[in-house]
């Protein structure tokens, strides 16, 4: 039996192995990477659209005539029941810091939006200052 035989038989068998185990990796990695920017993606639209919907209920509460008192009740439930605080946390966990500090000062926003709805409009500018407040959704 000739060594070099068994030798290059041993080497071909290693290089086909790393080879094999090195293109698994990559491929495993680029659908991590595909992964997560899909999460990213779902949960990108899934927050824009829950602070839209919150911001459209607030909107909607400065315009009616409720009483103070119901008046903080449905301000909180505007941002409960369009999931703003359920996706938020999510934002957190896939989204980038940059997107994440953005997805905050939105988040923020709304709650200032709230509370200035909650307190009955006593804002300089009345109903038409609250109406005109923007959010960042595009970053």
């Amino acid at each position: 039996m000739e060594w070099a035989t068994l030798v290059a038989t041993l080497g071909d068998g290693f290089i086909a192995i790393a080879g094999t185990v090195l293109a698994d990796r990559l491929r495993t990695r680029q659908e991590h990477r595909r992964s997560l920017q899909t999460r990213r993606r779902a949960v990108y639209t899934e927050f824009i659209a829950a602070a839209g919907a919150a911001h459209t209920e607030l909107r909607r509460l400065a315009q009616s005539r409720v009483e103070t008192t119901d008046l903080e009740e449905a301000t909180r439930l505007a941002l409960t029941d369009a999931r703003v605080y359920e996706v938020r946390e999510r934002l957190f966990l896939d989204a980038s810091a940059r997107i994440t500090g953005t997805g905050q000062a939105m988040f923020e926003s709304l709650r200032a939006l709230r509370r200035t709805v909650a307190a009955g409009i006593s804002t300089p500018g009345g109903v038409e200052h609250v109406l005109s407040h923007r959010h960042p959704y595009c970053v």
